[in-house]
């Protein structure tokens, strides 16, 4: 389960890494939760991308990365669309 491998993952990290599962998709939870835990870089382990998350993180300037995820070109490029995605 990932409650309870992820706390042993980053049990040598002290608290400087936070693990949290992010709120559903709605610009005042996600606002609510970035002025919460405050981070100073996201990182997503799967491709599930939630543009209210991307948009308040990224006028926040948090920096996101997505690892191991798959992506097929023509979502690619309709992500690239947004300001957000262009990096």
């Amino acid at each position: 389960s990932l409650l309870v491998v992820v706390p042993q993952l980053l049990s040598g990290w002290g608290d400087r890494v936070m693990f949290q599962f992010c709120p559903l998709d709605f610009p005042t939870d996600v606002s609510t939760f970035l002025g919460n835990c405050d981070p100073c870089v996201g990182i997503w382990v799967e491709s599930e991308l939630w543009p209210n998350l991307i948009r308040t993180a990224h006028g926040r300037n948090i920096p996101l990365l997505l690892v191991n995820a798959h992506i097929s070109e023509p979502t690619f490029h309709r992500w690239q669309r947004f300001s957000c995605g262009k990096r």
